[in-house]
């Protein structure tokens, strides 16, 4: 039951991806395959993204994702109660005019 429930998460989110839905779909699974990613063009190199670099740029250029619903498809998979920790920039400088959400925290880590 959780291979069926897996697969119909993957295809969900790959009818959200909208135009070069294919080449986006491998390098979601690149991504999330990869141990370890020194730089955007590394992920070319995994035997997920089954084309040439340059198509890494090329999808990310002509995507567009459907946001909204590919959001509501990841927070569905949540258990009820649970806290989400998302990544963001974590970057040294300083930005005192960034827009920041009140509610959440920073919590930096090294």
């Amino acid at each position: 039951m959780n291979a069926d429930k897996l697969l119909a998460f993957r295809q969900t989110a790959y009818e959200c991806l909208g135009r070069a839905h294919d080449a986006m779909f491998e390098l979601g699974d690149a991504i999330l395959s990869s141990p370890r990613v020194n730089s955007f063009a590394e992920l070319s190199c995994s035997p997920l993204f089954r084309r040439q670099w340059s198509n890494l740029y090329e999808a990310l250029q002509d995507s567009r994702p459907q946001r909204r619903k590919l959001m509501r498809l990841y927070v569905e998979q949540m258990h009820p109660g649970e806290r989400p920790v998302i990544a963001g920039d974590h970057t040294i400088w300083a930005r005192p005019f960034a827009v920041t959400l009140q509610e959440r925290e920073c919590i930096p880590v090294l």
